[in-house]
């Protein structure tokens, strides 16, 4: 994908302190279809067995256990899961499985669905402490994914010269991203460095989940342009990983949006890629 100079300028302007996500992580849609699912399996009696089908999946599944082949149980479960959504065992062993493959959202969705859906289980309690760990774990593994998501060389096009380059650097508990940039300077290149200074302080980020293996965080900055004492408050959600990252929303102290649901000036934001340390 390729901009023009003005595209470029908004762009980085808007999107110098880094960019993330603004949505829970499991759609209402999405809640309210399993409740479906566990009113019909606690009003069932007998209870319905499990069909073939799944069965074989479950026999896979355990078999890619005893081969330390987690990601594959993940999933022949998941399968499983598709045809008998209400089997208890499955979303309690892929809830154990996804722990294990340090995947803590997912685990915790899943053991909450086996507490749904056998609320009264011998190992309830044990259970609901389970997803109190993972919560932890999610936590802290989510605080380490933002600094990643933010530390060293950030571009649109990590191949050219004339698009911004931002640099994140840690400074305590204080992020710094500089915008670089390559302007013509006659039959040579010189290097703007800093053009935009950005500061994001740890304390005010906020994970917000996760959706298709994007976090989202949303967090205060304070940005400088060079050579100015001006300082701007923007209030900013953004989704990212450790190779790409984006900006949702964008709030200034004056309360305008410059971003609004991924788009600027009804375009959609681009992600902007790692380019290094």
């Amino acid at each position: 994908m390729t901009f023009s100079r003005s595209q470029i300028a908004i762009h980085a302007l808007l999107s110098v302190c880094i960019l993330l996500f603004t949505a829970p992580a499991f759609s209402d849609t999405a809640a309210d279809s399993f409740q479906e699912v566990v009113t019909k399996y606690l009003s069932a009696d007998p209870k319905p067995r499990l069909p073939e089908e799944a069965h074989k999946f479950q026999v896979q599944a355990e078999f890619a256990i005893q081969q330390k082949r987690f990601d594959l149980a993940a999933q022949l479960f998941a399968q499983a899961l598709e045809i008998a959504p209400w089997w208890p065992a499955g979303h309690f062993n892929r809830a154990l499985i996804l722990g294990e493959l340090k995947q803590y959202e997912g685990a915790m969705l899943e053991m909450k669905r086996y507490l749904m859906l056998t609320p009264n289980a011998p190992d309830a309690r044990a259970s609901q402490e389970q997803i109190y760990q993972w919560e932890l774990l999610e936590r802290t593994s989510a605080d380490e994914g933002f600094s990643k998501a933010m530390l060293g060389r950030w571009s649109f096009n990590c191949s050219s010269s004339e698009i911004p380059m931002f640099v994140g650097r840690k400074m305590g508990n204080m992020i710094v991203v500089e915008m670089h940039i390559d302007v013509p300077a006659g039959l040579l290149h010189s290097r703007m460095a800093a053009t935009v200074a950005t500061s994001i302080d740890l304390n005010s980020v906020k994970y917000l989940g996760s959706q298709e293996g994007l976090r989202r965080y949303s967090y205060r900055d304070e940005t400088t342009a060079t050579g100015t004492d001006r300082k701007m408050v923007f209030d900013r959600v953004i989704e990212a990983d450790s190779s790409r990252r984006r900006q949702i929303e964008s709030t200034g102290s004056d309360g305008k949006k410059g971003i609004e649901n991924g788009k600027i000036n009804g375009k959609e934001v681009p992600f902007t890629q790692k380019c290094g340390d």
